[in-house]
């Protein structure tokens, strides 16, 4: 009988380390995504917001024009680990497509 609590406690312990593994890499790619909004001086990188989770990168924010946004979708995409990047940056002379008033 304590053979097998000894089993669960070691699978338990091996499922609960798995997200944390996951978490570390997603923050390495959040890191990384980061370091080269602030090297690129074209880049509005102050109103840009970046997530990663399971590998898929995130992009949030404003950005100047389609060049830029599509720039910065291909920047993440080259990050080693990146498995998908979800662009939702808006291009801010469309915001009133958007619906928003500037």
């Amino acid at each position: 009988m304590g053979t097998m609590a000894q089993s669960d406690f070691v699978k338990g312990q091996a499922t609960e380390t798995k997200p944390a593994v996951e978490n570390c890499a997603d923050a390495e790619l959040m890191a990384e995504m980061k370091a080269r909004l602030t090297r690129e001086v074209w880049a509005s990188n102050r109103g840009i917001w970046v997530d990663a989770r399971d590998g898929i990168i995130s992009l949030v924010g404003v950005v100047n024009s389609e060049t830029e946004k599509a720039v910065l979708a291909a920047m993440a995409r080259e990050i080693d680990g990146c498995k998908e990047v979800e662009n939702h940056l808006l291009v801010k002379t469309k915001w009133r497509d958007y619906g928003i008033v500037y």
